[in-house]
This record gives structure tokens, sequence and C-alpha cells, in this order.
């Protein structure tokens, strides 16, 4: 049986596995520079793991793209047994959500232990992963994904959505740290006052590239297709889930959880749109030390943001993120980045998500480790452009529990 990577809970298949490699579906002339240092070529799919009712087994991953042809006649066999399993594969129903997935259908009183997968002359044989749906059932669930993130603004980050909206379990997807000792981001999560529990995803597949030129977007598979594995195979019985980055924070009425807030709605969650948070003073470059710069030290917001949420002016603001409600998520409705998305087709009967006129999220625009000067530039202080954000402020005291004296 296919050893797997140290620390991993996935079952990953590799188009190598069968001899074959996706090739890019972006035009030479609309890649950007480092595209294909970050394009997946090789993942098959992600993980191989029994869907929350135990009736199916399911097998998400990139888009097959030129390698369609040579997977048509794939074969699946549990447990090494004779007989192939009935299989449906399930492509993406959105342009902005790639990824599709195989549905196989587990015979009546069969325990899947393996799953052997048979194409281009060759078979692969893995372990099939239970469902995590059970340890996540009922909880408020706020789920990221990280890279070499600092510590400490997890851990704010965490601690906010735990003390401010009532989080109970947090789900972090790595992807592919090194500057973790092993086990360090789950003993740090353990450690949090949470009901829990937490978990630590070691998600470690090349990160995709963003749009080029022509300001396509058909080759970034890595977080869409994390969100989409956190829906099935550990969220799909959990009472909410917010998605949102380390930089990103939402604030909203004192004592209102974004979490009630997206359960009261008759619809499949809520869209949260953002304006910046920002280091106002004496222009500088930030801190290059890791953890340096904290949450807490943004107290500034632009006006001109302020004021295009009070004229009702969202599409002025920053792109959503979203709170889903699993239960009321018709299979039609994918987990994408910016939002709880309907197929481009979308037919009538699909409940919409509503979007949040009371909740509003902070991108705290210094505080990242991407070489991005022009974002880790601290601004100067302009009280006719910038504002003190005494929502922020004050949520951020009560979430890491500071004295205003």
């Amino acid at each position: 049986m296919r050893q797997e990577r140290s620390g991993s809970i996935l079952s990953t298949v590799r188009l190598s596995d069968f001899g074959l490699r996706r090739e890019p579906p972006r035009p030479l002339n609309d890649r950007q520079p480092g595209y294909e240092a970050l394009f997946d070529y090789d993942t098959l799919f992600y993980d191989v793991f029994r869907s929350c009712d135990g009736r199916k087994i399911l097998c998400p991953g990139p888009p097959q793209l030129n390698c369609e042809p040579f997977l048509a006649d794939m074969r699946f066999r549990l447990n090494e047994d004779f007989h192939p399993l009935e299989a449906v594969y399930r492509p993406s129903q959105m342009h902005l959500q790639p990824n599709g997935r195989y549905e196989l259908s587990v015979p009546i009183g069969i325990d899947p232990r393996s799953l052997t997968i048979e194409a281009c002359g060759r078979s692969v044989t893995v372990p099939v992963r239970g469902s995590g749906c059970g340890i996540f059932r009922d909880r408020r669930v706020v789920l990221t994904m990280v890279k070499n993130t600092p510590m400490q603004w997890i851990r704010d980050w965490a601690q906010f959505n735990i003390r401010i909206h009532g989080a109970e379990s947090v789900i972090l997807y790595d992807n592919g740290s090194s500057t973790y000792a092993p086990g360090a981001l789950q003993r740090m999560l353990d450690d949090l006052d949470a009901r829990g529990p937490h978990l630590v995803i070691d998600w470690d597949f090349p990160y995709g590239p963003g749009v080029g030129p022509r300001n396509v977007q058909d080759s970034f598979y890595c977080q869409p297709g994390g969100l989409d594995h956190a829906r099935r195979r550990f969220c799909a019985q959990s009472r909410s889930v917010l998605n949102c980055d380390i930089d990103e924070l939402v604030v909203g009425p004192k004592g209102v959880s974004v979490f009630d807030e997206a359960e009261a709605q008759q619809g499949p969650g809520l869209h949260i749109h953002g304006q910046w948070a920002e280091l106002v003073g004496e222009p500088r470059e930030t801190s290059d030390a890791p953890g340096a710069t904290r949450h807490l030290d943004f107290r500034f917001s632009p006006r001109k943001q302020s004021l295009w949420r009070w004229l009702g002016r969202y599409d002025r603001l920053l792109r959503t993120k979203w709170v889903a409600v699993p239960a009321q998520c018709d299979d039609r409705i994918d987990w994408t980045v910016h939002a709880l998305a309907p197929p481009d087709q979308a037919t009538g009967t699909v409940s919409k998500p509503t979007l949040s006129k009371r909740f509003l999220y902070r991108h705290f625009r210094q505080l990242t480790t991407k070489d991005a000067a022009k974002r880790r530039r601290i601004k100067r202080h302009d009280p006719v452009r910038y504002r003190v954000d005494r929502a922020l402020v004050l949520a951020m005291r009560e979430a890491l529990q500071i004295d205003p004296s």
C-alpha cells in the first residue's frame, strides 16, 4: 500500500502514479511570472474519504484537463475486491471553483478500508479515510489556510473569533509551512480558550497562480479545494462555518455573534463585505520580525470606505467573505474563497446567501508576510483620509482582554 506524508490524515493520489501530467490551461501570453512554479501538475485526488452518511466514498481533486481522455476508463475497487464500484464524476459548476470529485457508491454492509484505483494500465491502493463530520457536529467552526504565518497572528485571530463570535472549533489547512516545529500549530490550538476540538490539516499542495494579464482565473485549485474538502469531510454537520483569512476579522455590533446572524437567515448563509484596517503614523516599512506587528496595533480605517458603507454602496467595499450554514447549503452551492456561490446557470430553486448590513470584516493591510512593499508600508497620518475605527479597537480589547486604562 502506498506510503503517505508524515503527519498527514489524507489519502492523496497523484497523476504521476499513472504516468500522467496535467498541462496548464492558460496560454503562454497570459501567464504571469512564476505561473509554472505555482501550478499543480500532479494532484489527481487530494483525499479519499467516506461521506458524512457513509454511503459514498468521495475523491475530490483539481480538474483533469488534458488527462481526461486517459482517465475515462478509470476503475475503483474496494478492499481489493474484483468488482468495480459504481462511480459518478461531479465536475465543478463554476469557473471560479474548478475542482471536481468522484462519488463512489459503497455497497450495503461493506466496511471500506482501502480503495484500489486502476487507470492507464497501472493501479494504486490507498486507505479510505473516515468522515470527520461527527467530530464537528453542531459546532461553530472558523476555517482558514496558513503558510508560515506567525503563530502570534494565528493565536490572536483565533481568540478574537472565539471571544467575540463564540467560535467553538478552529480548522487550519497548513499549505506546507516550514517554520513551525512538528505539532506546534495543533498544540497552540489545543491551548485556546474554546470548547474544541481543533484540527490542523497538512494541505501541502501547490498553491496555484492568480489571474494573468487577461484577468482569467483558471489555474487556482488549492484553496478552493481545501474549502470543499473541509465542507464534505469535516463540516457537513457543523452548525455554521466562518471562512476568513488570518489578516481578516469580522466586526459587528457589540455582543452580537456573526454566527447568530448567519443561522437566523433562511438560506445558505451570510456574505460579509470588508474594509481596510490601517497602520497610520510616520511612513515607514513594518518590521520583518515574525509577529512583531499584531492585529491590536491597528486603529484606523479609510473614511471613504465608511462613507460607501453608509451610502449602501457595498460594491465599493472589499470582496465578501462568508459564514455558511451547512444544513441550508444546497449541494449546488460552492464554497468558494469569496462567496457561497450558486452555479453559473443558477435556477430559481437555489437559495442565495444574505448580504450582511450589520457586520463588516477588517482586512489588516500591513499584516502580511508577502513581499509586497506597497502593502507593508505604514501610511502617513491624515485625519481627512483616516478615522479611528472605534468598533475595531473595542472589539480587539475585549478579544485579547486588554485593560483600556
